[in-house]
């Protein structure tokens, strides 16, 4: 794997130094916005974006991003606000590991085939589909390794140690790993056996 992301993770590994990532919602509060907070977050040394496809139905956002998502998604953002939002960044300079963070219905309505063709196209560098199990993960894994993006899979603490095993196999750069049970949103504390579940995986 080559792209973006993959030669930062490997840097970071020769430094043993930790990545920042920041998690937008694409068109909250609109387009431009979106587009302003990626180079300001850039400039501010974050070192991968996750930007979030709205999605109406969603598995474990919390208030906060369902909230950003219904104000997008008032707002008519569609699929090919994505692609046409990383190639301006693209042509303004923006080196910025990008990676989709979608659930699985918009993709496939997309088409899985176009979709990661302009996703590769317009400067992205992996996707994080929440909802997809690495049973189900065939086509895309294929079509993410013939374009050179990374298809990260999510691990959670309810996770067993043989299925660890299976999703990181076919995790490509990094694991997603669900730190707590819930929705996503603010907590007073962590797990307190996050660190050992950590190494564990």
């Amino acid at each position: 794997m080559n792209n973006r992301f993959a030669r930062k993770v490997n840097e970071a590994r020769k430094r043993n130094q930790k990545l920042f990532c920041a998690y937008l919602t694409l068109g909250f509060p609109n387009l431009s916005t979106t587009e302003r907070l990626i180079l300001a977050l850039e400039e501010a040394g974050v070192d991968l974006i996750e930007l979030g496809f709205p999605f109406s139905d969603p598995l474990a956002d919390g208030p906060m991003i369902q909230f950003a998502s219904g104000e997008a998604i008032k707002r008519g953002v569609r699929f090919e606000d994505l692609f046409n939002l990383v190639k301006r960044l693209r042509k303004k300079g923006s080196q910025i590991p990008i990676f989709l963070f979608s659930y699985l219905n918009p993709v496939m309505h997309f088409g899985i085939s176009r979709a990661f063709h302009h996703l590769r196209q317009s400067g992205f560098d992996g996707l994080i589909i929440p909802d997809l199990p690495p049973e189900e993960g065939g086509a895309l894994e294929r079509e993410s390794k013939r374009l050179g993006l990374s298809l990260v899979y999510l691990a959670a603490p309810t996770t067993g140690r043989k299925r660890l095993a299976q999703i990181a196999k076919h995790s490509t750069c990094f694991i997603y790993y669900v730190s707590l049970c819930g929705v996503t949103g603010a907590r007073i504390k962590l797990p307190s056996d996050l660190i050992r579940r950590l190494r564990q995986l």
